[in-house]
């Protein structure tokens, strides 16, 4: 009897059912949170009726995170769709903060998920404010898991849980695994 060896399946194959998937599948859960506390500050920059622009900036940016083309550029140009009054640093900055907030809102859904993470650092940015290193600074060891790492007030931005703290911050967080 002749062997005769098992064909090998083509790279491509291979490749179409193993692309590793590195979005988080909680960002529609996050920016669905978040763009409510963004629609009472930003309601007079639109010219849609407010329901309609909570709607469309949900969509906007959930497709622009999970989609392929999640540039700030591309982002900037979905926001500015719906932020129409707003001059472009404006709508630059929304995209940037709320892009970071939803990333950063779907890691704390994930991390509550996951039963390994029991909090998170805070990570300042290369140039972070004296906020943001205060932040840090007053939480050298992270906060726990559904902790704050900062309280200002009452308002929809005032509680801390995670950055962005404040309108174009870029510090991070890293989860402390337990």
């Amino acid at each position: 009897m002749k062997y005769i060896p098992p064909k090998s399946p083509k790279l491509s194959d291979i490749a179409q059912k193993s692309v590793w998937n590195v979005t988080n599948p909680h960002i529609p859960e996050a920016v669905a949170r978040m763009v409510i506390q963004l629609s009472q500050a930003t309601n007079e920059i639109t010219s849609l009726p407010i329901d309609e622009a909570i709607a469309r900036l949900k969509d906007e940016l959930v497709s622009g995170l999970l989609g392929t083309n999640n540039t700030l550029p591309e982002m900037v140009k979905r926001v500015s769709a719906i932020f129409d009054l707003a001059d472009r640093s404006l709508v630059e900055c929304i995209a940037q903060t709320e892009s970071s907030r939803a990333l950063h809102q779907a890691e704390i859904i994930s991390a509550r998920k996951s039963g390994v993470v029991k909090g998170f650092r805070w990570l300042c940015s290369d140039d972070a404010c004296a906020v943001c290193k205060d932040i840090a600074a007053r939480h050298p060891n992270g906060i726990i898991l559904g902790g704050v790492f900062a309280k200002f007030g009452d308002g929809p931005y005032d509680t801390i849980e995670c950055p962005p703290a404040h309108p174009g911050c870029m510090c991070t967080m890293t989860e402390i695994l337990g």
